[in-house]
């Protein structure tokens, strides 16, 4: 019983090859229009590139002289651990009206920057090392490096003002990495996309040839 199964089995997977083997054209068609349609996307896809900065955020310890002298009480969290510091400068970050403040400034500068205050950069809090990253992923380089350099500038101009309001605690940041633009584009991936294309198309041809078999059966059957 088994072996006939295995007969079976194995004589459907000669029909399927046979029934491919007979409609190869059809197969090759969709494949060829597939592959050059992928091709097509990727290569008219603009590139873009990636401009990015990390910085670490800690409070200025030179004010610990001055706390001991006057006996003010200041929590041992506030001093040793940075991690609350770090949320502030990523909350502020990534808050509409700081994002408004740097696509201002950027009008300012130049003109044309069709861009969304969401789209001028993304920001993420890497937890385990504590740090801060600013990404800004365009087609035009200087535009994203130039992102960068005045969100770090009106970075440091909040910063400034909110120092003024405590005169024991002084949050700054420490840049790890300045803003540096990729050499080569981070998208679009043009092999991922005609690979893609390629496995999309093969199914279709597939589709395309049982459709079509299924037509040819129906019709002979119809003319018996």
């Amino acid at each position: 019983m088994e072996n006939r199964t295995i007969i079976e089995d194995e004589i459907s997977l000669y029909e399927i090859l046979l029934i491919l083997k007979k409609h190869i054209r059809y197969l090759i068609t969709i494949l060829l229009i597939g592959v050059a349609i992928s091709v097509g996307l990727a290569l008219l896809m603009p590139n873009k590139y990636r401009a990015e900065m990390i910085m670490f955020a800690n409070p200025s310890f030179d004010f610990l002289e001055e706390v001991k002298e006057k006996n003010i009480i200041v929590s041992v969290g506030d001093i040793k651990n940075n991690t609350s510091e770090s949320n502030i400068i990523f909350s502020l970050l990534d808050s509409y009206n700081f994002r408004k403040q740097v696509k201002d400034a950027l009008l300012r500068e130049r003109q044309g920057i069709d861009l969304t205050e969401s789209e001028l950069y993304k920001v993420e809090l890497n937890k385990k090392e504590n740090t801060i990253v600013v990404r800004s992923e365009l087609t035009d380089k200087e535009l994203a490096k130039s992102i960068l350099k005045t969100t770090l500038n009106i970075l440091q101009n909040n910063l400034m003002e909110l120092n003024k309001a405590n005169k024991y605690y002084q949050l700054t940041i420490r840049i790890i990495e300045e803003p540096t633009i990729w050499d080569k584009p981070v998208s679009p991936k043009r092999p991922l996309i005609i690979a893609v294309g390629f496995l999309i198309s093969l199914f279709l041809g597939i589709a395309l040839v049982f459709i079509v078999e299924s037509f040819e059966n129906y019709k002979r059957f119809r003319e018996r």
